[in-house]
């Protein structure tokens, strides 16, 4: 590479036509050293935003550093970045030796070490979906290589932050994280494994999170996913296996239910103990949707009517979501 930026992109995925124009124009009108922008994963029928991106860009506009936003940290793809190779050579950047989650690592140190981040919330770029390609990912995720060089990953990003890090919202939003994208990817695939693999799966990822997470972390995520963890650290495999099964396949048909300012979600209670569980703190961290239902126009004003709403929670009064913005 000669030019003054750096841009990775894999084949089979698609490149908004002005992506890269944007994202350079930020860069030089933002003096930044990395400039990310939004992504969202798509086939033949649809189009959805995948959960890195939903937290990375989460009311994130502008330029910002990790110490700043630390969300950012969710974003460890290379391909939605462009990075001036001035920082990438000082910084000495490089992928490591292996093709195994190869951008976690490399994309995790510019992110730590960005003094200016761009951040672009419109979409440019678009992360192809391949039905077969997800059944041969789940498949490989059903390996015990395979979860065994993700927890690799984790404990080398753990030394990673260790060394480079005293920010505690960094440290914290990074165990977060490993709550809930990379150990929750690999606690649903133990759902119909044998027992014998799926035993493994729960003692040496459970033995992470005893390394690793908080309690504090453990209460901010989903009541759901943390029931699951906390059977698989009890050790109780059967339990930990349906409710693995429920956080995957059965927690978007829970009815979310609002009381005195908090938010509750109605779950059996023969598997969690409870009718409701508490999903305050979780629901905090997900981004709303915004839906426009109205557009006007007077004297050379345009006037939007949207609703602003979280999807799966029931409000007794929907004009109460109304936003008016001219």
């Amino acid at each position: 590479a000669q030019g003054k930026y750096l841009a990775f992109l894999d084949a089979d995925d698609l490149l908004i036509p002005d992506a890269l124009e944007k994202m350079f124009d930020r860069a030089e009108h933002d003096h930044s050293e990395v400039v990310m922008i939004n992504a969202i994963r798509f086939d033949s029928k649809k189009e959805s935003q995948a959960g890195i991106h939903r937290y990375a860009f989460r009311d994130l506009e502008g330029v910002t550093d990790a110490k700043e936003s630390p969300q950012i940290i969710y974003d460890t793809v290379s391909w939605d970045k462009l990075i001036r190779r001035d920082f990438w050579e000082r910084n000495k950047l490089e992928y490591p030796p292996t093709s195994l989650y190869e951008d976690i690592p490399v994309m995790t140190r510019a992110l730590l070490r960005a003094e200016r981040v761009s951040v672009i919330r419109s979409i440019g770029y678009k992360w192809r979906f391949r039905e077969l390609e997800s059944k041969a990912t789940s498949q490989k995720r059903r390996e015990v290589e395979n979860m065994r060089g993700r927890l690799a990953i984790l404990r080398d990003l753990d030394k990673m932050y260790d060394e480079e890090v005293s920010d505690e919202n960094i440290l914290f939003e990074k165990q977060i994280k490993a709550l809930r994208i990379d150990l929750k990817i690999y606690s649903h695939a133990c759902i119909d494994m044998e027992r014998s693999k799926a035993e493994i799966y729960m003692r040496e990822i459970g033995a992470y999170i005893r390394e690793s997470i908080s309690d504090r972390a453990m209460q901010m995520i989903s009541p759901v996913d943390k029931a699951m963890y906390e059977a698989m650290l009890q050790g109780d495999l059967d339990r930990f296996i349906r409710l693995a099964d429920f956080s995957k396949n059965k927690t978007k048909e829970c009815l979310a239910l609002e009381k005195d300012g908090a938010v509750y979600l109605k779950v059996p209670a023969d598997l969690f103990g409870a009718e409701l569980l508490d999903n305050t703190l979780n629901i905090r961290a997900r981004t709303p949707k915004v839906r426009v239902v109205g557009v006007e126009s007077h004297k050379g004003v345009m006037r939007f009517k949207t609703q602003l709403y979280f999807d799966k929670l029931n409000i007794a009064y929907p004009e109460d979501q109304e936003i008016f913005a001219a």
